[in-house]
């Protein structure tokens, strides 16, 4: 009986864990990601300053100046280069957000003889098509200067106007808070949340917009498709306080 037994425990063991292992011992290749499709023929087409390339894996198929000189700028930045090894260095999700359209975004490191580069571009969640590339030589590049430089400068910048925003604010809140007017309440959380201004996105072309939001103080954002986005704000409420009490002071004067 205990033969028995055993035995039968053994051929289901075997049956549920050969399978696994002979997978395994056959070393079955894993898929390649969606983005190895577009590597070589990108690399192969900036190498080859091949701007009919470009407009295959691109998403605007449209031929017009405007992409023939990003194609010209990106063939610069590659400059000829045959590369020796490409290494995949990360990989990150770039969400939908108005017209910026979800993507993934893939990461490699490109080794040539003398040469190596930082290697990105994304694909398009719909559609499989690139929308954006970017180059940076890893040995001082000049865009990795600007973004240590003049990165650094406006950080400060933005810092030093959110010191002042809040300064402002709590001296208005204090206005109010003495003068103790009607709907004073009211009055000082506006002063303390409301928040407007400019809105400014590099991505290859200057964008700007308007915003009214809560606590909205200045800030510098770096987005997901390699654009800068910088928002200059103001305080509103305080503003509007502090023209209201100057009114009120002059009139009773």
């Amino acid at each position: 009986m205990k033969k028995i037994i055993f035995g039968t425990l053994l051929m289901v063991f075997l049956f549920f864990c050969f399978p696994c292992f002979g997978e395994a011992g056959i070393g079955k290749a894993e898929e390649p990601g969606q983005e190895e499709k577009y590597l070589n023929l990108l690399m192969e087409a900036l190498r080859d300053r091949d701007k009919e390339g470009m407009y295959d894996l691109w998403v605007d198929k449209n031929r017009t100046d405007e992409n023939d000189e990003i194609f010209e700028v990106l063939f610069d930045l590659w400059d000829g280069m045959d590369w020796e090894s490409v290494e995949k260095t990360g990989e990150e999700i770039r969400k939908q957000e108005g017209k910026t359209p979800g993507a993934a975004i893939y990461h490699y490191e490109v080794q040539a003889e003398n040469r190596k580069i930082e290697f990105s571009f994304s694909v398009l969640d719909t559609g499989d098509k690139i929308d954006w590339v970017r180059i940076v030589n890893q040995e001082g590049d000049t865009e990795k200067d600007l973004n240590e430089s003049g990165g650094m400068h406006i950080g400060l910048m933005v810092a030093g106007l959110t010191i002042v925003e809040i300064g402002f604010s709590l001296y208005v809140s204090f206005l109010c808070v003495k003068n103790r007017g009607k709907w004073w309440g009211l009055w000082l959380a506006f002063i303390l949340l409301v928040y407007g201004g400019i809105s400014i996105t590099w991505n290859g072309d200057l964008i700007m917009g308007v915003f009214v939001y809560l606590l909205a103080f200045p800030k510098v954002v770096n987005s997901l498709d390699g654009g800068i986005r910088v928002f200059l704000s103001v305080p509103v409420g305080a503003i509007w306080y502090f023209v209201k009490y100057n009114r009120m002071s002059r009139n009773i004067s």
